[in-house]
């Protein structure tokens, strides 16, 4: 695709493409047209009402319908998410859950699921008539609004941002406490799932009580856990089997080639204040599994905020931020990107 700036209706600049005028969305500090951030209504791999987000250097898209970020890469290039190909356009319905891939919203923690809603999975924001989301473009960003979530009696908000220029991507993921006050504790908790064939790092938080900043989860160990240098950590995934693990992290990463996705918390809660190993998580899906396509295997980057008793009205908020690197060849190994990780911010 070819992006020029143009003069549109009534003498206005605009983006065009194609014949198409494209108005971008942009905050009260507007920035160059050349540095803008754009937002349209699009139709994606058989999603019919998505909204793609662009900037001079990434672009996001959103499907409202099934409440994801399903795309986030370099302007025209590869998706860097994990997306399930066999279900692009598929519309959720009774019996199954859907693994769609991309990033979302769940409720943490998940160990309280069959108390609030009388079964451990599926996870009760992704069933049918609850995971179509309103969305509305705000303040240059977009708007995610789920349906009241039953059991819970709360609904997640997320309002998904770009910068200006460059890779950042600015999320903030909100439960709302609806109607009446609660009597337990629950916290904002997002899932990205990338493809397994990357190397994952966690940066720890200064801290942690756990001896060695992580704890296995389901006696289901990764390969191996390395510390590559001062609070990170390389993770080696099972081909095998499901692995989980949780850290007292704030930074968690995936590298392949020269790409490196990284995926912070921001403002984090001290860790005082939150259970051992409930910051992030990671998830490994074996490959082989039938319900996917073939060759087709994933892992989840999972970060959480500190879990509150929500009273009417009230809002607990997770804000995260999305980056890509792009390294050279001198820069790929362990070593090199624990020294960069060290350095996030």
């Amino acid at each position: 695709m070819r992006w020029r700036i143009c003069r549109g209706p009534a003498g206005r600049w605009a983006w065009c493409f194609a014949g198409l005028w494209v108005l971008p969305v942009m905050s009260a500090s507007t920035a160059p047209p050349t540095a803008a951030v754009s937002i349209e209504r699009v139709s994606y791999h058989g999603w019919a009402d998505a909204y793609r987000l662009r900037n001079d250097t990434v672009e996001l898209v959103v499907v409202p319908a099934i409440a994801r970020i399903v795309h986030y890469g370099y302007l025209g290039q590869a998706n860097l998410l994990w997306e399930n190909v066999a279900l692009q356009g598929v519309s959720a319905a009774p019996g199954r859950w859907y693994n769609y891939g991309g990033d979302k919203i769940w409720l943490w923690p998940q160990e309280d699921w069959p108390a609030r809603c009388g079964s451990g999975w599926p996870p009760s924001t992704d069933l049918p008539g609850l995971i179509a989301h309103e969305a509305a473009i705000v303040d240059g960003g977009l708007r995610l609004t789920s349906p009241s979530i039953p059991g819970f009696g709360v609904r997640t908000i997320r309002e998904i941002r770009l910068a200006q220029t460059g890779t950042r991507v600015f999320l903030t993921n909100r439960i709302e406490r609806l109607a009446t006050d609660a009597d337990f504790r629950l916290a904002p908790w997002t899932v990205t799932q990338l493809p397994a064939d990357g190397q994952i790092f966690a940066r720890l938080l200064p801290g942690t009580r756990l001896a060695d900043g992580y704890r296995v989860m389901d006696e289901a160990p990764f390969r191996g856990v390395t510390r590559v240098a001062d609070r990170v950590l390389t993770i080696e995934r099972p081909k095998d089997r499901r692995a989980r693990i949780r850290l007292d992290a704030d930074v968690l990463a995936w590298q392949r080639g020269e790409d490196l996705f990284i995926e912070r918390s921001v403002d984090v809660t001290p860790l005082s204040e939150v259970a051992p190993g409930e910051r992030a998580q990671i998830y490994s899906h074996p490959d082989g599994d039938a319900e996917l396509p073939p060759g087709v295997a994933y892992v989840e980057l999972e970060l959480a905020e500190a879990m509150h008793t929500l009273r009417a009205g009230e809002i607990a908020t997770l804000k995260t931020t999305w980056e890509l690197v792009r390294l050279p060849a001198s820069e790929r190994t362990p070593q090199a990107i624990a020294e960069r990780l060290r350095a996030s911010r």
